[in-house]
């Protein structure tokens, strides 16, 4: 992250907008929406932020707290292209 960890690609506002619902992923156009049914069932998750380009397969959640972050760790998870 950079001086400003609130905002995502294209201006996006994470803290705003206040929902954990956004991840940041190279491998899936922007605006793509996601389902993780294993983690959270039905809820849907929508690509609004890039990764470094080194992590071409992994995907960031992004969460209020970063303790939770923390907390959850580093997982295997499926995705459905929603």
């Amino acid at each position: 992250t950079d001086s400003t960890p609130c905002i995502a690609a294209r201006g996006f506002d994470l803290c705003a907008h206040g929902e954990e619902d956004v991840v940041a992923a190279n491998f899936l156009p922007m605006g793509t929406k996601i389902r993780m049914p294993d983690l959270y069932g039905d809820r849907v998750f929508t690509v609004v932020d890039r990764m470094n380009p080194r992590f071409d397969r992994h995907m960031d959640i992004w969460m209020r707290d970063p303790a939770d972050a923390k907390s959850f760790g580093r997982r295997r998870v499926m995705i459905e292209v929603y």
